[in-house]
């Protein structure tokens, strides 16, 4: 719209203990953070509408492949059930392999193939024994039901994919006060402003540009005080293990465009202008 102006606020912020208040229990996760701006944005009756967008951001990849999300397996022997718990941090096939030894014991053994990267469970003793598909690890090993390994299959199990140790594809950034009902993986979240995707190896960092320059509309009235939370596509807190991220909030900010009135002293200026006009226009007529 022509007969308006756009007004730009840019605020740099950070997970930094002295920059927010970092709400995670474990406060070195530096996942969920309040920030609390006094009149941050305030929506007057000359503000048209206001759009948000993240034109920047640097997130750590300091997070693990295996973390308390997905270091689960769930075993079931003989009618007893044993949920096994792998020490979080970032795997490669050879390094779970090495601790899946320690981690179950010398009862069961794990072995890749090398032609397929699937991984193949034994049972050393001569046991029936099943892993649940509901264990939070079975995405990285490569199975997502129940598998038995009986006498039949010589007390074996052979997974039904390739493991993935690939880090986290993106991250999510969620923020209810600045949302807009996004779409992330299969569920419709209510509170995802953004996605990040994660082009970076463990250990980096995720350098975000938005070089599409997308907006959001920003709906609420006023903004002062609002959380924001980093997560994987589940809405699981990342747990960025005492590293901080940083990233910039932009608000353009649409305002109707008022003319600006003539000070005092030019409307007193032009008043007497039109009286020494009147007068000598009537004195010329008397002549």
């Amino acid at each position: 719209m022509d007969n308006l102006i756009v007004e730009t606020k840019m605020f740099n912020l950070s997970t930094r203990g002295s920059a927010c208040n970092i709400l995670n229990a474990d406060t070195n996760y530096k996942s969920r953070c309040e920030y609390d701006i006094r009149n941050m944005i305030v929506r007057d009756e000359q503000v048209e509408y206001i759009q948000f967008s993240v034109p920047f951001a640097i997130i750590p990849v300091s997070f693990f492949t295996v973390s308390e999300n997905n270091n689960q397996l769930t075993v079931v022997v003989n009618g007893t059930t044993t949920t096994y718990t792998f020490p979080q941090g970032n795997y490669n096939a050879n390094t779970f392999m090495t601790q899946f030894s320690i981690t179950l014991g010398a009862n069961y053994k794990l072995s890749l193939s090398s032609f397929n990267n699937v991984f193949t469970i034994t049972r050393t003793q001569d046991s029936n024994f099943t892993v649940l598909g509901n264990s939070s690890i079975s995405s990285v090993m490569g199975f997502s039901t129940d598998l038995t390994g009986t006498a039949l299959t010589n007390y074996t199990i052979t997974c039904s994919r390739c493991c993935n140790f690939l880090p986290l594809p993106r991250i999510t950034l969620r923020c209810p006060e600045l949302a807009n009902t996004q779409m992330v993986g299969s569920q419709t979240s209510n509170d995802v402003i953004i996605t990040i995707p994660n082009n970076s190896k463990p250990n980096g960092q995720i350098y975000y540009q938005n070089q599409s320059n997308a907006k959001l509309l920003f709906r609420q009235h006023e903004l002062s005080r609002f959380i924001i939370s980093f997560t994987d596509d589940d809405g699981n807190l990342l747990n960025f293990n005492g590293v901080s991220s940083f990233f910039t909030l932009q608000f353009d900010i649409y305002r109707k465009f008022i003319p600006k009135l003539p000070s005092f002293s030019n409307i007193i200026k032009s008043v007497n202008n039109n009286l020494l006009k009147q007068y000598l226009e009537e004195d010329n007529g008397y002549v």
